[in-house]
């Protein structure tokens, strides 16, 4: 374990618990017909090991608001801790949550609230028809009708219970005498943060009649559905293929996908995106125009790939629902190089916010755009693009009628709520709705950060790095430098404010977070330009933007410099711990890919392996030439050369990458004689939990302090 310092510890504990004074913006919402934003805030409480939640009310901009200063404000609110399902129709709110019922047992419980009234109840677990209610993002999600008198969310079928063969059975039990010997029978699910999910079903409750109904036998059964959408007398959602068998979908939009109607008068199912090779998700309906619109991608890459990079470049489709005859039509298209003419580089999140359309003929959504969080305004008929670079750093998060709620940030600013109208050319004015708590400490004055532009190679693809730390300084003050390569490899380091980063300024560290080609951001070109290249052209990026950066902060110390790394992130310190032994003090790595070829069938996500290293996934196992190659793109082929010290975090429960990947790594270095320690977590792959991560980030911090020789 890192050494325990009596000087360094304090101040780490402090440093840390300072961060978490840092509130996230987890939902805001415009509230119907008051002028009002109501805003839900998470913090993580040490003393629970529980993340909690408070709300706050902002008075909208307006002739009779104040813009700047809430005119209320809850303590937290159990009901916005993240276990729950919510869904608004005007004055309606039906929030879905698991609670202990008297006798101490848990129960799904639907709630209906009118105003502030709580109005009806169900125990859904008395209903004994559905498994858990899924409350994620990838699948799950509640929608009400436009009468407030419907509900739909998704929800695991409930499988019949295998028996033992020598435990007695009634006759009269013919079910579960055909069940006899079922009850170890394998269940394939769809892996990493989904445990326990694999047969998701469309549940469908009357509120006036207290009815509840599992549609099931309506969709075809190599689906399974999720992200539904009351429209009309109809669900519309989308469905992902699970044949031959499941493959995870956390972070993961290369899956085949439709978007599909089901109408709940007749039973009928209709496919209203494209089919082949296809994968569409996130389906917003505005309904004063009978309009669809959902984010696609294609699943085999220009060089034919499949199913292609976990995330890439989006297109916005759109379909005229109130037409039978209408097909779909692109209404944002993909990238190839960044940027357009326009200043637009794509759209990338596999997602649009809950609400994103205003004054009925604007789409209103934030994409990345290298590596900068910018708001885009797409106009429905028209198709132009507005990207509103003067407003960067803003996520949108809700928009209703012409109001549009953002959460602003930088790497050296916290989260703020800004709100803004849009006028009807498509601009929008943001002003602040809160500001930054007097309570969080001020990092030093001569903390800034910076996007540092770079180029590598041969090719003519640019990539970018997130400089966060100090600007200036005495030349030559050797001050220390975490290099953090982001995972993925197919997502981005933005330059929005993240608590690690705030951590570890406060306690002198500054911070290069690398976007090497590969990255979300840059184009479709940038993005596919890494498979089959992971190991080299992702490496060599690193060391460009490493050089480049000390080049340019000359008080940064060369001698001085650690890596810190998760997932793909891992992948790339401990490469560049192997490949270039010399140039770093000491390695943190967190569930990284150690061995390409070891993981390719045990991972959840195998055709991750197989994509990166530039091969075609058939849903079998590698062959021995494909094994060879995904061991040569590894870091364990470079184990041998490895000097600095690894400090190794792995999570028992990870899926995504096994925690046979670190131990592997681990058992290597000691059979060598390095100098390698290693933590493993009852956690998954983000090893998110807040016990975890505060142990994670504390230890990797005496760890570097130790190899650094830092003095405090």
């Amino acid at each position: 374990m890192a050494k325990l310092s009596s000087v360094s510890l304090p101040a780490v504990k402090k440093a840390f618990q300072a961060s978490l004074r840092v509130p996230t913006l987890k939902s805001a919402s415009i509230l119907p017909q008051t002028q009002t934003a109501e805003a839900v805030w998470q913090q993580s409480c040490l003393a629970t090991g529980s993340n909690v939640c408070f709300t706050s009310i902002h008075a909208l901009p307006g002739p009779a608001a104040s813009a700047h200063t809430p005119f209320g404000l809850s303590p937290p609110w159990p009901l916005a801790s993240g276990s729950c399902l919510e869904a608004r129709c005007g004055q309606r709110r039906v929030i879905i949550q698991k609670c202990a019922n008297d006798e101490k047992k848990e129960v799904w419980i639907l709630r209906v609230f009118d105003r502030t009234l709580l109005v009806q109840s169900l125990n859904l677990s008395d209903r004994n028809l559905h498994g858990d209610v899924y409350l994620d993002a990838t699948l799950g999600g509640i929608t009400l009708d436009a009468t407030g008198e419907r509900v739909a969310f998704i929800a695991e079928l409930k499988a019949p219970e295998g028996k033992p063969f020598f435990k007695y059975v009634p006759s009269t039990e013919s079910k579960a005498y055909q069940l006899q010997g079922q009850e170890f029978r394998f269940k394939d699910e769809f892996g990493e943060q989904m445990v326990g999910q694999g047969r998701p079903v469309i549940v469908l409750v009357d509120l006036k009649t207290e009815e509840v109904k599992l549609w099931d036998e309506s969709l075809p059964s190599d689906w399974c559905p999720g992200q539904l959408q009351f429209y009309k007398d109809a669900l519309i959602g989308m469905a992902v293929k699970v044949e031959p068998f499941r493959l995870g979908l956390v972070y993961c939009s290369n899956r085949p996908r439709v978007i599909f109607k089901l109408d709940l008068n007749s039973g009928g199912y209709q496919v209203l995106s494209g089919e082949a090779n296809i994968g569409a998700m996130s389906p917003r309906i505005l309904k004063s125009r009978d309009l669809l619109v959902w984010l696609e991608r294609d699943l085999v890459t220009a060089n034919g790939i499949f199913p292609g990079p976990h995330q890439t470049c989006m297109r916005v489709m759109k379909r005229n629902l109130s037409d039978p005859e209408a097909l779909p039509q692109v209404l944002v298209s993909e990238i190839a190089v960044q940027p357009s003419e326009t200043g637009f580089s794509g759209v990338y999140q596999d997602c649009f916010p809950p609400r994103c359309f205003a004054l009925d003929k604007f789409l209103v959504l934030s994409a990345s755009q290298q590596s900068v969080i910018t708001p885009l305004v797409v106009d429905l008929e028209t198709q132009q693009i507005q990207v509103l670079k003067e407003h960067a750093q803003t996520t949108i998060v809700d928009v209703q009628d012409d109001y549009v709620l953002g959460c602003r940030s930088t790497p050296t600013s916290a989260p703020t709520l800004v709100a803004g109208i849009v006028s009807q050319d498509g601009q929008i004015g943001f002003q602040p709705l809160s500001h930054e708590r007097d309570l969080i400490p001020k990092l030093p004055a001569s903390t800034g950060w910076d996007l540092i532009e770079l180029q590598s190679g041969t090719d003519s693809v640019p990539f970018n790095a997130i400089y966060v730390g100090t600007k200036s300084g005495a030349s030559g003050s050797n001050e220390p430098l975490i290099v953090w390569p982001h995972g993925g490899p197919h997502s981005d380091a933005s330059s929005i404010f993240v608590q690690p980063s705030y951590f570890f300024n406060q306690l002198g560290y500054n911070i290069l977070f690398v976007n090497y080609r590969g990255s979300l951001g840059s184009g479709q070109t940038s993005v596919e330009s890494l498979l089959g290249k992971i190991g080299r052209q992702d490496v060599d990026d690193c060391m460009v933007a490493l050089d480049a950066c000390l080049s340019k902060y000359s008080h940064l110390g060369r001698d001085r410099v650690v890596l810190l790394g998760g997932s793909h992130g891992g992948f790339l310190v401990t490469h560049l711990a192997g490949q270039f032994p010399d140039r770093f003090q000491a390695v943190v790595a967190r569930n990284p890919v150690i061995n390409v070829s070891t993981l390719a069938t045990v991972s959840d996500i195998p055709d991750w392996c197989f994509n990166e290293c530039g091969l075609p996934f058939k849903y079998q196992s590698p062959t021995p030439e494909m094994l060879k190659k995904m061991y040569e793109m590894s870091p364990i082929s470079h184990v041998e050369k490895v000097q600095a010290p690894v400090y190794l975090m792995i999570g028992s429960k990870d899926l995504r990458v096994p925690p046979s990947q670190g131990y592997e790594y681990y058992r290597n270095l000691k059979a060598l004689g390095k100098n390698v320690e290693m933590n493993v977590y009852e956690d998954n792959h983000p090893l998110g939990k807040v016990s975890v991560h505060a142990n994670v980030m504390v230890n990797a911090t005496l760890f570097f302090d130790q190899h650094l020789d830092m003095k405090r």
